[in-house]
């Protein structure tokens, strides 16, 4: 097994997105809370497994042309996820019964959101993709997917915390929205299939995206201006300063994505896991 199958491997398990969603949930309960439930991070690590590997059992077919390279690899962990998959299920369905009511809620709306994402209809699966698909619709789906990254992020530490919901958790909700969205559209470009990956990295998307983490900059600016967060929320600026600098080299150079998209979530996962440890010192 070489070094490029393992990148293929682990870019096509999506465990480094698992590992992003954990950090953006401590990173936001850190900020907002100066603290981390070692449960809502669990939590969400776990659903993010369940779902993105569901995914990919669904979507195999579709993307066996995109990994012939590592087609037995797959199919070696395919077999591993047939336990894995029921395995995060329970450990999903334990941590729910064990949490208050609030967060009972909360995790039945966002699972029926996660499981009409997942499991949506056969044509939709199989035109999400393809050169037909329209911008627009492309966009309404990223647009989906960040809306349920972005409130499991910011609103499960919240509803684990019992807290009242205030101005400056909306402008988290508002900062990790426009830090996602970029990437959402990214990872779907890079999927898509060669037509539609050329339609949309010549659009006007490509250049409309790099204001979404500039509307992140504006958030973490204004948190500490109006006194609602410590100096140290500055650290918050690196993240999507980041994605900018991405989304320049992508719009220079749209070529080897999945090199630049794995660069850029172990660039926000530091930055995030480093923003909530000084979150939490500073706390």
């Amino acid at each position: 097994m070489s070094l490029s199958q393992v990148f293929e491997l682990v870019y096509y398990s999506h465990i480094t997105l698992v590992l992003l969603a954990m950090v953006l949930t401590g990173s936001i309960s850190a900020v907002l809370y100066a603290q981390i439930k070692w449960q809502v991070i669990l939590l969400v690590g776990i659903a993010t497994y369940f779902t993105y590997s569901l995914d990919n059992l669904f979507d195999w077919k579709r993307d066996l042309a995109r990994y012939r390279n590592i087609q037995e690899l797959v199919q070696i962990y395919h077999r591993i996820t047939y336990l894995l998959i029921p395995a995060a299920a329970i450990g999903i369905l334990i941590l729910t019964l064990v949490s208050n009511n609030e967060l009972k809620i909360g995790i039945f709306l966002l699972g029926a959101a996660v499981a009409m994402g997942t499991t949506r209809f056969s044509i939709y699966r199989n035109n999400s993709s393809s050169p037909s698909q329209s911008i627009s619709g492309f966009i309404l789906n990223r647009l989906f997917i960040t809306t349920i990254w972005t409130t499991v992020c910011v609103f499960l530490p919240n509803w684990y915390n019992n807290t009242e919901i205030i101005g400056r958790t909306w402008n988290a909700f508002f900062y990790i929205y426009c830090l996602i969205f970029p990437y959402a559209v990214l990872w779907k470009i890079e999927s898509s299939a060669e037509p539609l990956k050329i339609k949309l990295l010549s659009s006007i998307l490509m250049r409309v995206i790099v204001a979404f983490p500039v509307i992140s900059i504006y958030f973490a600016i204004v948190d500490v201006i109006s006194g609602a967060a410590h100096i140290v929320n500055l650290f918050n600026l690196l993240p999507p300063i980041s994605i900018i600098v991405i989304l320049f080299v992508i719009n220079k150079k749209p070529n080897a994505l999945k090199k630049k998209i794995s660069l850029l979530t172990i660039i926000l996962t530091l930055l995030c896991g480093s923003s909530a440890l000084i979150h939490l010192i500073a706390g």
